[in-house]
């Protein structure tokens, strides 16, 4: 369990306030990269996500897009 699952556990549906990163990425033709999504299913979106306890945003970043 990750450090943002740890905290949903102690605080349930209140909301929180937490660090994170996106990430655009283009190719030589301008095209920019997109993930799929699990949540919702099937949507697409940038590269992101939390920062986890102890990353960097660069850290976080980099996670993200491999």
């Amino acid at each position: 369990m990750g450090y943002i699952e740890e905290i949903r556990t102690l605080v349930g549906k209140k909301p929180l306030i937490l660090t994170g990163a996106v990430v655009v990425i283009l190719d030589k033709e301008g095209r920019i990269l997109l993930q799929q999504r699990r949540h919702p299913e099937g949507a697409w979106g940038l590269p992101g996500g939390l920062m986890e306890l102890g990353e960097s945003t660069e850290d976080t970043a980099r996670r993200e897009v491999l």
